[in-house]
């Protein structure tokens, strides 16, 4: 497959939304936050816009590289893993779930080790 340099530069920036959005789980779920439950909810929209972001990126990833194995699995498992939490958070946004936005940014941590083994190369070429 050949890498053309837009490909490294879309990588590079995705990675990089993907390392915001770590940032900003442990942010909001950090101790100074959980003790200013205001704070945390104008961050959800933050988060929100991060996961339009991702779905967006995606998008792109499996128009482009749907054939690539990897690709398509590491994405399928982000949709089964992480993405399930969205509509719940967002359900819930007048409520405010701590405990939920905890469990989708255990699994947005877990998967993301998946998404950076399967990135990486894209960018190191």
């Amino acid at each position: 497959m050949i890498i053309t340099e837009e490909s490294v530069t879309f990588f590079r920036d995705y990675l990089a939304l993907l390392d915001t959005m770590e940032e900003a789980f442990d942010y909001i779920l950090s101790k100074e936050m959980m003790e200013q439950p205001d704070a945390m909810v104008k961050m959800l929209p933050n988060i929100i816009s991060g996961w339009d972001q991702i779905n967006k990126s995606h998008r792109l990833i499996l128009e482009n590289y749907s054939q690539n194995e990897a690709i398509l699995k590491c994405v399928n498992h982000y949709y089964r893993k992480v993405s399930k939490y969205e509509s719940d958070v967002l359900v819930e946004l007048n409520i405010f779930s701590t405990e939920l936005l905890a469990k989708m940014s255990q699994a947005f941590s877990n998967w993301r080790k998946e998404a950076d083994s399967t990135f990486i190369s894209f960018v190191a070429q």
